[in-house]
């Protein structure tokens, strides 16, 4: 210890005293505690800080293994609403497949055409359906296949041309009647000479919703061979409602579609 020049206060080794300083000087042995506590408490949080979850290595696996199930979950997840929402249209499908068809099931009526032909099932439709073009063009192709058969059996030949014949209105009744009358075309007489015709290649063409035009060819069986002709018929035709059809028009045309004008004439032979 060494005195102080001018102030009778020894000076201990460590310690500076501050001029305006009027705390006693601490003791040595008491700094020397202070130091060892704070050592103590530095490695004691050391140790702690070691024992814990390090923020940045041991967050990384956890994370990761947080988001594989968070994925895992969510693909089962879209894969259930995928197979929810198939099973929902596949219903929905099948719903409107069953709701069509028992909504257009066909209720059918034996309908006899002639007293030759076996009984035919015939559609019950409404107006719209019952006089599509499909329907017009089929009654139209029949109706000349019926007049124009000439068979050797006579009555096969009878029931055809009747069944054609009272599809006809007025007009067109008058011009068959004319035209059968003819000696050269009466089916009989044509008969007689064992000669058949048989309408072929049948084309009939629409014009207008009620007037069709028919292109077709005959072979004509004689006894010296087969002649081949061309002919061509102007055919209209009027409608009218099935529902409101009488009894003899229901047995001759049960679609409401009969026959007001026709002529026909052959182009020659083939």
């Amino acid at each position: 210890m060494m005195p102080l020049r001018g102030v009778g206060l020894p000076i201990e080794s460590g310690y500076v005293p501050s001029l305006f300083s009027t705390a006693s000087p601490a003791p040595v042995h008491a700094r020397a505690d202070d130091e060892d506590t704070a050592s103590l408490s530095s490695l004691l949080q050391r140790r702690t800080l070691m024992a814990t979850i390090h923020p940045i290595i041991d967050a990384i696996p956890t994370t990761a293994h947080n988001d594989v199930v968070l994925a895992q979950e969510q693909r089962i997840r879209n894969w259930q609403l995928t197979t929810w929402w198939l099973a929902a249209l596949a219903t929905v499908l099948v719903v409107t497949n069953c709701t069509q068809w028992l909504t257009r099931k066909e209720h059918y009526i034996p309908v006899i055409l002639g007293q030759v032909e076996a009984p035919r099932f015939l559609a019950e439709m409404s107006p719209a359906n019952a006089h599509s073009l499909p329907i017009k063009l089929l009654l139209v192709e029949q109706f000349i296949r019926g007049i124009r058969t000439v068979s050797i059996d006579q009555r096969f030949q009878e029931d055809r041309m009747n069944a054609a014949f009272f599809l006809c209105r007025e007009k067109a009744q008058s011009f068959l009647r004319e035209f059968y009358t003819k000696p050269e075309n009466d089916p009989k007489a044509l008969q007689k000479k064992g000669i058949s015709k048989v309408p072929v290649n049948i084309q009939v063409t629409p014009q207008t919703p009620d007037t069709f035009t028919v292109l077709w060819v005959e072979d004509v069986q004689e006894v010296t061979g087969t002649v081949r002709t061309q002919w061509r018929a102007d055919v209209t035709i009027e409608t009218k409602d099935p529902a409101q059809l009488t009894s003899t028009e229901q047995a001759h045309s049960p679609f409401g579609i009969f026959v007001s004008y026709v002529n026909f004439s052959s182009l020659g032979k083939l």
